[in-house]
């Protein structure tokens, strides 16, 4: 038992140094979210932040704002399956899947899928989850992945999304 009590903390001080928390947006930041520090990121000329995974895969996804106005939750739950539309036409999209972080963040999620990838791949799946952590300011992560990177990837992109931290003077 003695062996159990020394060995989470030594855990967890390896896995705090093994990540980096970034400020988004990068001009007056809304809020921060953690990523592991083997993954890159870039943010292209909109603003919007690019995050891909350090592990040879091409597992990746972006953190963007909404192309409209969007200030309540009944506005962007309007605009998810719209802005699913402008990648898949035609597609048929879910139903929207509202959860909350560990920090109490609520979420709002829809998934699509998009068909094969190639002739060797599997199938390729949009996830679209949106957030607000300051009051009125909606934000997107975007992915774009197979389903099996997906898959791999899941237990990592849960706690990505649960590190989102909204700084202390923006969130009410």
């Amino acid at each position: 038992m003695k062996a159990l009590l020394i060995l989470v903390p030594v855990l967890f001080v390896v896995s705090s140094v093994n990540a980096k928390t970034i400020k988004y947006p990068e001009e007056d930041p809304v809020f921060t979210i953690t990523l592991p520090d083997d993954w890159a990121t870039e943010l292209n000329d909109a603003g919007s932040l690019h995050c891909e995974a350090g592990d040879d895969s091409t597992f990746n996804f972006l953190i963007t704002t909404p192309s409209e106005a969007v200030r309540s939750e009944s506005e962007m739950k309007a605009y998810l399956p719209k802005f699913a539309r402008n990648f898949v036409l035609d597609a048929r999209v879910g139903e929207i899947k509202e959860t909350t972080t560990v920090k109490k963040l609520k979420l709002y999620a829809i998934t699509v899928s998009m068909g094969e990838a190639d002739k060797g791949g599997g199938e390729t799946v949009l996830s679209l989850t949106a957030f607000a952590p300051k009051k009125g300011a909606y934000f997107i992560i975007l992915a774009a992945n197979k389903a099996d990177l997906n898959k791999t990837h899941a237990k990592m992109m849960d706690e990505i999304i649960n590190s989102i931290t909204p700084t202390p003077d923006k969130a009410e």
